[in-house]
């Protein structure tokens, strides 16, 4: 069976969803026979770290770490956040205060966006030269035949383009997320010519191309028109049924209680979702002493002050928990009573799944689908597994709440999920999907 070497910053004992595709890959991969090897990074301080899923590293996996440069993680004001708690607002609160709240966000917004610039691709471009160099040992240790790189971050790429470049193996380019086309990116004109070129070698360079949503491979196609079509393909995320074996779909839960699972930040908002839910309890459609809202993850201040806003008036009702092991966030949607998946609308959000919304619809749970048109309105649709809304529509929103509310009271048609359908993003099938491509480079 061939030699792999899979290049993915994000791995055990790191945490994050962007951790789950190259790990549950390389366990099926692994399983299926193939001879995996890991390149992954060494020192991450400001990365969330579980090590629960180092457990789910089998054995016969080689894992590899190469050293970065020390660097500052913008997203560690996220991750690392000490104010944990939600503070009740105090109606003496000053107006001064809140415009330095204001000021110190688009001071914020600023840097952010010209430490992007300065950083190309990405913060973690520090760790490409260890990585070249140990990839280059691996290589030859291991007898490698085939390369495969993820992103983000897009520096793995770089690595992968240098090891293509000295050693001519195959190679495999997986985009999580779009890289010069990303919405959430605003670069700047230099800046952004140096990445396209980047892209572009990439893109050329890589033997196969393959990224998680269709609109993504969509825009790849229409922007290398030169490109044969048929090196591009979508393979998707998916959930691990081994993650479910304790699941207990049946399980009763005596409040209504809704879970958003996954940080907050950015444009991220749950605002709309929690006037919604404060719109129905006025309208008397919701008892309040019935309803818990759980957040499960990590909030990014906008997204903590909107929810301080709904706790001021409702202060029992929010509870906060902190980033989850991987295994104990399956069991916190067991004990839910419906799932909360928002997706801000705008441009590229019709390519956007998000990793949690496969184990949503895994879970048997209804899922409230805050969500634009797109990918993840499509799955849980053809799915049967929730309702979806407009995220700008809080009469919408309002009543997919009140159906969720409904059936939990047993006054509403239970859903009647398509498993046929579901079954199809187990990873194990869809790293066959991998498989087949690995077996006709």
């Amino acid at each position: 069976m061939r030699n792999i070497l899979m290049i993915a910053y994000y791995y055990p004992p790191l945490g994050g969803a962007g951790v789950q595709r190259t790990l549950k890959f390389s366990k099926f991969l692994s399983k299926m026979g193939y001879n995996i090897s890991v390149l992954t990074v060494l020192n991450d301080s400001n990365t969330i770290k579980d090590d629960s899923m180092t457990l789910e590293v089998i054995d016969g996996i080689k894992v590899y770490r190469a050293k970065q440069g020390k660097y500052i993680s913008l997203s560690s004001n996220i991750s690392k956040n000490k104010e944990s708690k939600l503070y009740i607002r105090h109606d003496n609160l000053s107006s001064d205060k809140s415009v330095n709240i204001k000021i110190k966000n688009v001071i914020k917004n600023i840097f952010k966006k010209i430490y992007a610039n300065i950083n190309i691709p990405d913060d973690k471009i520090s760790w490409r030269k260890d990585a070249v160099r140990l990839g280059l040992e691996i290589i030859h240790q291991n007898s490698i035949d085939i390369i495969y790189s993820t992103s983000g971050p897009y520096t793995s790429h770089l690595i992968a383009y240098e090891l293509k470049r000295k050693t001519n193996l195959k190679w495999i380019a997986d985009f999580r997320d779009q890289w010069v086309s990303n919405p959430f990116v605003k670069y700047m004109f230099i800046p952004k010519e140096i990445n396209k070129y980047l892209e572009r070698k990439v893109i050329e360079k890589s033997d196969r191309v393959i990224s998680v949503s269709k609109p993504i491979i969509d825009d790849f196609i229409n922007r290398y028109e030169k490109i044969d079509k048929n090196k591009f393909s979508v393979i998707t995320n998916g959930y691990d049924e081994e993650d479910f074996n304790d699941y207990d779909i049946n399980k009763k839960i005596d409040k209504f209680i809704i879970t958003y699972n996954g940080t907050i930040y950015g444009k991220r908002s749950p605002k709309n979702f929690l006037k919604a839910v404060d719109s129905l309890i006025i309208d008397h459609k919701i008892d309040k002493k019935n309803i818990i809202i759980q957040f499960v993850g990590q909030l990014g201040n906008d997204g903590k002050r909107e929810i301080q806003e709904f706790v001021y008036k409702y202060n029992d009702k929010v509870e906060l928990i902190e980033y989850l092991p991987h295994k104990q966030s399956i069991k916190q949607l067991e004990r839910s009573s419906a799932l909360l998946l928002i997706i801000e609308g705008g441009e590229g959000s019709e390519g956007i799944y998000t990793g949690k919304v496969f184990e949503y619809i895994r879970s048997g749970r209804f899922i409230i689908g805050i969500v634009p048109e797109g990918v993840a309105k499509n799955l849980i649709q053809e799915t049967n597994t929730g309702m979806c809304c407009s995220p700008n529509s809080i009469k919408e929103i309002a009543e997919v709440i009140n159906t969720a509310y409904k059936i939990w009271l047993n006054e509403g048609r239970p859903l009647n999920i398509n498993w046929n359908e579901v079954k199809k993003y187990e990873r194990e099938n869809i790293a066959k999907q991998l498989s087949i491509i690995i077996k006709n480079l």
